[in-house]
């Protein structure tokens, strides 16, 4: 969602416009569920063709923004950022999710979501110059993961905390909206998680307005 946000935000969409955006349309709109993805159940080709269709088929270099987006390199894990070529490709590559959603090749590399590396990338932005950092972190807090979640669920919750904390350490601002534990592509959980991040918006913006006034 990080990437599919910043995206649109960077072509010079306002807010409003891209809320009635997420409100068009279903899972089939983002998801091509297919018993023949590859190493998955969702290709991910829908996903890529909706932010190109929608940005007019322009590259990351081409928009009014500067726009950089987050991918995890499949076979070593290592965090990698697309600055330049196709934006579909690289919200795709940022979104794919191990025997979820098919992973993407780009010359020959296969590249996933990059919450397996860098879920919220504060650091890149220190190290392109960004002036004032505002984080935003939608993973569960830590200690919100069930007594009776499997094991492995969560050894995957606290590498997650592991890699969040540090970069969000080092932000400016963080909004951090109190989310349901487990959520799915569904309008009940698409409703939950506007009103309580708008919620949390609220109260903190005057927050935020004190610190940008100080920056």
């Amino acid at each position: 969602m990080g990437a599919l946000l910043g995206a649109f935000w960077a072509s010079g969409l306002d807010a409003a416009t891209i809320d009635e955006m997420s409100w068009q349309g279903g899972p089939l709109t983002l998801f091509d569920p297919s018993p023949f993805a590859d190493r998955g159940w969702i290709h991910g080709r829908r996903l890529q063709a909706y932010v190109n269709d929608r940005l007019a088929h322009a590259t990351i270099e081409q928009l009014p923004t500067r726009l950089v987006i987050a991918a995890t390199r499949r076979h070593d894990k290592a965090p990698v950022y697309f600055d330049r070529g196709d934006i579909g490709v690289a919200v795709r590559a940022s979104s794919d999710m191990p025997g979820i959603v098919s992973p993407v090749g780009v010359v020959g590399v296969e590249y996933e979501d990059a919450d397996a590396s860098v879920p919220v990338p504060v650091s890149v932005a220190r190290r392109l110059g960004a002036r004032f950092v505002i984080a935003v972190d939608v993973s569960a807090r830590r200690g919100t993961t069930p007594v009776q979640a499997p094991a492995w669920k969560k050894a995957r919750d606290e590498a997650r905390w592991q890699r969040i904390e540090p970069e969000v350490r080092h932000a400016d601002f963080l909004f951090h909206p109190d989310l349901d534990y487990d959520a799915g592509p569904w309008p009940s959980d698409f409703r939950m998680a506007r009103v309580r991040g708008e919620l949390h918006a609220s109260d903190r913006l005057p927050v935020l307005l004190r610190a940008l006034s100080k920056a």
